[in-house]
């Protein structure tokens, strides 16, 4: 029988897919070991991250933003300094990205997998849906504005080790049990 889904489901197993997968397009940031590589993936996606937030304050001119200019400047260095011929470079809406070359590893084709989609995000206006879970800090594409958390684990147990949390537990179990002590008393 054929399963039908709504967006939310949809958006949710694509989600997954970009982090859980080996092969997904998060899965470079969440390994343990940082190299070169994949902090210069990181730093891209915080300065797109940056430059989606001043883009929306400077909408009339952003070439009148020297913020602007060099949030544009520090995502293009990053950009040539990857190890295929690179051709794209970030400007103001609308933009327009061109692709060259081949990558030699698996490493570099990741890269350039990477920063296509990362590119099509930015252009698309869900760069900032890129985010570090506020509780284990691995990278995960959000399918809501207001998620930040990678699962619901993470989530429960980032607010179960939350002190104003616990205070709040403590005085509910107190009532329950004084609410329990009465019903069993009758």
């Amino acid at each position: 029988m054929r399963r039908l889904h709504n967006k939310r489901q949809t958006q949710r197993e694509i989600a997954r897919a970009v982090v859980t997968e080996p092969e997904g397009i998060l899965a470079p940031l969440n390994r343990r070991s940082k190299s070169e590589r994949i902090q210069r993936m990181i730093q891209l996606v915080g300065i797109l991250r940056a430059l989606a937030e001043a883009e929306d304050l400077f909408s009339d001119d952003p070439w009148d933003s020297p913020k602007l200019l060099s949030l544009y400047r520090e995502a293009n260095k990053i950009l040539s300094t990857c190890p295929v011929r690179w051709s794209p470079v970030v400007t103001p809406p609308p933009e327009r990205y061109t692709f060259r070359g081949r990558a030699r590893t698996v490493e570099e084709e990741e890269e350039v997998c990477f920063v296509r989609w990362v590119l099509t995000q930015r252009a698309t206006g869900d760069i900032s849906r890129i985010r570090t879970c506020r509780n284990c800090n691995r990278w995960f594409l959000a399918v809501t504005s207001h998620q930040f958390f990678c699962d619901e684990a993470c989530r429960q147990k980032f607010h179960s080790q939350d002190p104003h949390f616990k205070e709040r537990r403590r005085l509910y179990m107190r009532r329950f049990r004084e609410q329990e002590g009465r019903r069993n008393r009758r």
